[in-house]
């Protein structure tokens, strides 16, 4: 069966910290960097931002919200640090 919705793959500088033993992590999610969006069997290159009163927006290198797939989306938080796909 089809995945009918969004992966995202953000990058976010190295202020990503362990909290515990268990391994769960506490990360910076106020600022701007890139990401990847996989939808529709496609890859696009968008840009994540953040201020600390509002939400969280995805969009286009020309400034434009980035269009997600209505349904589930999965967000994954990496390292600048990371290689893209």
């Amino acid at each position: 069966m089809p995945f009918n919705g969004n992966i995202i793959v953000v990058q976010q500088q190295s202020d990503i910290q362990v909290m515990d033993h268990e391994g769960r992590l506490r990360v910076r999610t106020t600022g701007n960097g890139p990401a990847v969006l996989f939808r529709d069997g496609k890859k696009f290159n968008i840009e994540w931002r953040r201020t600390s009163d509002e939400w969280l927006r995805f969009e286009t290198a020309e400034g434009a919200d980035a269009m997600l797939q209505p349904g589930k989306s999965w967000i994954s938080i990496v390292a600048t640090s990371t290689t893209l796909p």
